[in-house]
């Protein structure tokens, strides 16, 4: 009997454990946020998407074509990309609530990001965006006013970091505007004068006017150059070394023009061995290359120059070693 005691009463216990683990998941099920709560519909229409902060403030707008910055620049697609990316993807993990939710609103307001969306000049939706110090959780503020922790399921990224972007980072990346259709030609000149020279259309192809040249690397030269980005914006007065450094003489430039008459100037600086970037000017304003592009834009004429297979050098020269 009392054996029977026993079992009955485990029994019991654990039917009463699993009515317990059942409601609490039925709760948990029911309290866990509309994953849809920041999604907004018909993504592909929004043409507008402006981003405030304390700090600066980035308007990206849609010309039809392509999407401008601030009215004044071009903006990175790629950057566009994960913006559009971050908005279909992000998700509420969860609602903060008490200590946690004041302590988020008081993130977003400090260091955050308010967002709208727009369409056709017609706001959308819009919402704050933030995260905590140590920028490992990611708030995001409903018009509601509920606070929700964000995260992108299968992804360990911090889901308010686009929005925290500065504008520089946004801005288009690409040094040289110009395809094989609008080309007319490349200059470049060197500090020393030794090795400048000049591409241009020759009537049979791109190449040096009444000289053979390689018609490989000069087409291989002009792709990498038409492609090329910066690594980033420089602003001045952030360093007094880059600030020293832009104030000598470039070790050489670049001079591109297409059949638009555009132009566009870029000026490179001589680097120390251990510099990862490279300072350079694009049309007067600073910015900084990445070591393997300056190495790539730092050609000499006798690089180009057409030769027999057994002359060409192994390693080609370059003006300056990045």
């Amino acid at each position: 009997m009392n054996r029977e005691n026993k079992i009955l009463s485990a029994t019991l216990v654990a039917m009463v454990m699993a009515v317990i683990w059942l409601m609490n998941s039925r709760a948990n099920s029911d309290s866990a946020p509309d994953p849809s709560l920041f999604q907004v519909e018909n993504q592909a229409e929004i043409d507008q998407v402006v981003l405030v902060s304390r700090a600066d403030t980035v308007a990206l707008a849609f010309s039809g074509s392509r999407w401008q910055l601030n009215n004044t620049f071009g903006a990175d697609r790629r950057m566009i990309k994960v913006l559009f990316a971050t908005l279909d993807q992000v998700r509420p993990l969860r609602e903060a609530t008490g200590a946690e939710a004041d302590s988020a609103r008081k993130w977003v307001s400090h260091s955050g990001t308010t967002i709208t969306l727009s369409k056709q000049g017609e706001r959308v939706f819009g919402f704050g965006a933030g995260g905590n110090p140590a920028k490992t959780v990611a708030y995001f503020i409903h018009p509601s006013g509920a606070v929700f922790a964000m995260h992108i399921p299968g992804y360990r990224v911090y889901a308010s970091g686009v929005f925290e972007t500065d504008a520089d980072s946004w801005r288009e990346k690409r040094l040289f505007d110009f395809n094989w259709q609008n080309f007319k030609s490349l200059t470049c000149k060197t500090s020393a004068g030794a090795g400048d020279f000049e591409i241009v259309y020759t009537g049979k192809g791109f190449g040096f006017a009444g000289t053979d040249t390689d018609t490989a690397r000069i087409n291989a030269y002009l792709d990498d150059v038409s492609l090329m980005g910066a690594d980033s914006f420089y602003k001045r007065g952030n360093s007094d070394l880059l600030d020293s450094i832009l104030r000598t003489q470039p070790k050489f430039e670049i001079l591109v023009r297409d059949v638009g008459s555009r132009s566009f100037r870029l000026e490179v600086f001589a680097a120390r061995p251990a510099d990862r970037l490279v300072l350079a000017r694009l049309n007067g304003e600073p910015l900084l290359l990445s070591r393997d592009n300056a190495t790539l834009l730092a050609r000499t004429r006798r690089y180009f120059l057409a030769v027999q297979a057994h002359q060409r050098d192994v390693t080609p020269p370059a003006i300056q070693r990045f």
